[in-house]
């Protein structure tokens, strides 16, 4: 995993940014059967145990409920606090970059910054953004619907479904 390029300036509590790797790249022989193999011998070796278990059968609904709840955008975004996020894209039309001010997952201010010929074409855009959830679809629903260019109109849109939101 690589940290985010992207600009995410949090009014909530910040979070101590660390480098995360895969243990394969710190060790090649490293497999999940010799992984498991060794904390089972940790375990033992540390609680003076056998090392037996048993296998039971599981019922999986209760975890596809809990995955469901955490996984959701209402879980995600729903309920955060205030941040601001900057995604930025070169086009053949010129530089763009949206600025978004967030609460509870919805756009609360917006401002676009390019140097399009016509800047006047993002001013609608910005307006409408506005009360937007920070949802792929309904980003890329507004901009098809506020924007004339159709060069522009399926840049950004094609842009929309690259980022990670």
């Amino acid at each position: 995993l690589k940290p985010s390029e992207k600009k995410i300036k949090s009014k909530g509590i910040d979070s101590v940014r660390s480098r995360v790797t895969n243990i394969v790249d710190a060790n090649s022989e490293v497999t999940i059967e010799n992984l498991k193999d060794s904390l089972d011998k940790s375990f033992c070796k540390i609680y003076n145990g056998e090392c037996t278990y048993e296998i039971y059968e599981l019922d999986v609904d209760p975890l596809i409920k809990i995955y469901d709840k955490y996984s959701s955008w209402e879980w995600i975004f729903g309920q955060s606090p205030q941040f601001d996020i900057s995604y930025s894209e070169r086009f053949a039309w010129g530089e763009f970059e949206l600025q978004l001010s967030l609460k509870n997952g919805e756009v609360v201010d917006c401002k676009i910054y390019t140097d399009a010929m016509d800047v006047r074409l993002f001013d609608e855009l910005e307006e409408k953004l506005k009360g937007c959830a920070l949802q792929k679809s309904m980003i890329k629903s507004i901009i098809l619907n506020s924007l004339k260019d159709e060069t522009i109109k399926n840049d950004l849109s094609t842009w929309i479904e690259t980022l990670e939101i």
